[in-house]
């Protein structure tokens, strides 16, 4: 009798841990990138000054190995920036990667790849001006530039012209500077992938063939002109790999989303490429810089939890969110999220908190102390049977429940009259 009762309690401490209790994950051997949200209208407050001062993001650099630059910050703001980033990023021994923006500057014609290389190369040039070297350059929507709809701002190329537009792009670049390792960005959610379909499930990308097969035939034709690619970087924000992100067009609840990634990873490993995966979060963005923090984290157990192993592990964020870069112990910004989640501990699972909400009876779903449409996004995604982030709550008028009582409130403030 005593032996059921010990093997029932050990069974219930088993399950309280397999259910209860969030993983938490150790980085082991993966490249630490970081990617932060640059200096522009739409971007953080503080990038200008992020090399002004080691100390204020000193728990972070030591953990880093890649820190990355968009084009424009360079071709724009390197003169200010590049004398103050390079030494700093050395004395720390952090590598640099710029992601290139394709192929918008090379045209649609014969010639689109090596265009774009060269107009590249004009800004790429501003850092060895300035005593630094470049480590990885990736280039950014690499077959979907030129693939898309020109709707679209794309070239309407078939697999193979993409191809080539790209060869002659690598050809272009390790012209002049042959160490450069490069690869390409991936945009995942607007490709169709084996038996899934693009995110959207129509345009703008409706037309994009099976991006399994795109990949192969890159990879065999920059091989074919002896060139290579070193690593497949994949851009999939959090809400479009758990299917919280609503889509007119297909019913996101019924597609693996995290599993399409995982497949992509085998496939570049296959070849003997490294994978990387950005984590990010557009509907966290869009909320607070909490919100952003929470989903970011979550992400990362979620994919690891699936078997998710990448090689690069991408902090990166092109949206307004986090608001500031630093200091790196002020909850909730770039760095601060960076330093806890390359700890050399485990991630820190985040425990979603409710703030003060005096709002929250006229609609304000997420009490940033603001009633919008952001709101109203919320309760139409629970309403429809969509996951909202945890700090999120529709039960306006207190009911226990979300339904149409809750929607009449949040519709009556949006529109008064």
């Amino acid at each position: 009798m005593k032996k059921n009762c010990f093997v029932k309690t050990f069974l219930l401490i088993v399950l309280f841990f397999l259910f209860f209790v969030s993983p938490t994950y150790v980085f082991g051997e993966e490249l630490r990138w970081i990617m932060p949200n640059i200096l522009d209208e739409l971007g953080t407050k503080d990038y200008d000054k992020i090399f002004n001062d080691e100390n204020q993001w000193k728990n972070t650099l030591p953990k880093v190995n890649v820190f990355s630059f968009f084009p424009q910050t360079i071709d724009r703001e390197g003169n200010i920036i590049l004398p103050e980033a390079i030494p700093l990023l050395q004395k720390y021994n952090v590598a640099l990667e710029v992601g290139a923006g394709y192929p918008q500057s090379g045209g649609c014609g014969i010639d689109t790849g090596k265009i774009a290389a060269t107009y590249h190369l004009t800004f790429l040039k501003k850092i060895y001006d300035y005593g630094g070297r470049i480590d990885y350059l990736s280039v950014d929507g690499a077959m979907l530039g030129t693939m898309q709809s020109k709707e679209y701002g794309g070239c309407e190329f078939t697999t193979d012209q993409a191809v080539q537009a790209l060869v002659d792009y690598i050809k272009t670049i390790h012209a002049a500077y042959p160490d450069i390792k490069i690869g390409i960005i991936v945009n995942f959610p607007n490709w169709p992938y084996k038996e899934t379909p693009n995110y959207w499930g129509g345009t703008p990308h409706e037309n994009l063939p099976d991006y399994s097969v795109v990949l192969e035939k890159a990879i065999a034709g920059i091989n074919v002109a002896g060139e290579k690619i070193y690593y497949v970087n994949t851009d999939n924000p959090y809400d479009y790999a758990n299917g919280t992100h609503p889509s007119a067009n297909v019913d996101v609840k019924k597609i693996d989303w995290l599993g399409r990634i995982i497949d992509l990873e085998k496939q570049v490993k296959s070849h003997g490429l490294k994978f990387g995966l950005m984590y990010n979060s557009e509907t966290g963005a869009s909320v607070s810089d909490q919100q952003y923090y929470e989903d970011t984290i979550n992400y990362i157990n979620l994919y690891k939890s699936r078997g998710g192993a990448p090689d690069y592990s991408i902090i990166e964020s092109w949206y307004t969110r986090p608001s500031n870069l630093f200091p790196d112990n002020q909850p909730y910004t770039f760095t601060y999220l960076v330093a806890n989640v390359f700890s050399n501990a485990s991630i820190p699972t985040p425990t979603p908190t409710q703030p003060s909400c005096s709002l929250k009876r006229q609609g304000d779903a997420n009490c940033d102390g603001v009633i919008n449409m952001i709101d109203y996004y919320y309760l139409v995604l629970a309403l429809n049977g969509g996951k909202t982030p945890p700090s999120v709550n529709l039960d306006f008028n207190g009911d226990g429940e979300i339904g149409l009582a809750d929607r009449a409130i949040i519709v009556k403030t949006l529109h008064p009259s």
